[in-house]
């Protein structure tokens, strides 16, 4: 385990056991006022801006209230699909700004992951995505579809580059392991990333179990 891996499961560990089962439904969770104009980082686990996290301009014209949090839980939950093939890994960071300023904001919202995860859910890296949860569809979708102002934005995907601050612009870091991207509403995101080929076979193979057995009980 590497040395910012123990910090955070020590920082997390303290979380619990100073507010007891509340923390075990969220990880971490930061909130902030952020005035006009006002470029805020808000990182969660009491780390840098590098952590899991969101960074949040407010181009709005008052005050607004920014809530990040890291929220634990097992994806899709139920009534959820997912865009195409994707598969979800678990937890998500859920960013809330009040009063509403969608389209009045820009808004990067980064979450790490872990080789193991990886290896649990069978995907591939390079396929990784930040997508969010649209309400309206109950579906996990990637963030760019969710701009609400898509004439200024620049919708490209950074391929195993550095965060950058760019409204539509939206990638992954395989040297820090995290995915990351640049929009201009808050909401639910998750990381979702294509099975790999063996995983794919897994999940057709019990698909088909499946199918079977329904039809030897009819």
């Amino acid at each position: 385990m590497t040395s910012k891996s123990m910090q955070r499961a020590a920082w997390c560990a303290g979380v619990i056991v100073t507010a007891g089962l509340a923390a075990l439904a969220s990880a971490a969770v930061v909130e902030q006022d952020i005035g006009i104009g006002g470029d805020v980082t808000m990182p969660l686990y009491g780390g840098t801006g590098d952590d899991t996290g969101a960074r949040i301009l407010n181009s709005s014209s008052a005050t607004i209230h920014a809530r990040v949090e890291d929220v634990v839980t097992v994806l899709p939950r139920a009534g959820e699909t997912v865009h195409n093939s994707f598969i979800l890994l678990d937890n998500t960071l859920k960013v809330t700004v009040t009063p509403t300023s969608d389209g009045r904001m820009r808004q990067r919202a980064r979450m790490e992951y872990t080789d193991r995860a990886l290896r649990q859910k069978g995907v591939r890296e390079r396929s990784l995505r930040l997508l969010r949860l649209d309400r309206t569809r109950n579906k996990w979708r990637p963030c760019w579809v969710a701009i609400e102002r898509p004439e200024r934005a620049r919708v490209a995907r950074q391929r195993n580059r550095p965060r950058d601050f760019i409204l539509g612009h939206y990638g992954y870091d395989m040297t820090d392991n995290y995915v990351w991207a640049v929009i201009d509403v808050d909401g639910e995101y998750a990381i979702g990333g294509v099975p790999e080929p063996a995983t794919l076979a897994i999940l057709g193979a019990g698909l088909g179990l499946l199918i079977c057995r329904r039809k030897r009980q009819h």
